[in-house]
């Protein structure tokens, strides 16, 4: 990123992690890296790479989780 933004200095870069949809016409937002299987209507998405998701939690909840059912609780 460091290379990219010396090479474009008149380019600015702005990160925000964020759990929002955002609304490119609203949020003066160029672009959008979002987990998950893409295929919005009126958008254009590229597979950045392949991965899994798993939950990670401290051992002692850990305890009380059985099976995929009780992570909805």
């Amino acid at each position: 990123m460091f290379n990219f933004a010396t090479k474009n200095p008149d380019i600015e870069l702005r990160f925000a992690a964020t759990l929002k949809l955002l609304d490119f016409a609203h949020d003066e937002v160029d672009l959008a890296v979002r987990f998950g299987v893409g295929g919005d209507e009126g958008f254009y998405s590229e597979p950045l790479l392949q991965g899994w998701v798993t939950p990670m939690m401290v051992p002692s909840l850990a305890d009380r989780i059985t099976s995929p059912d009780d992570l909805a609780d």
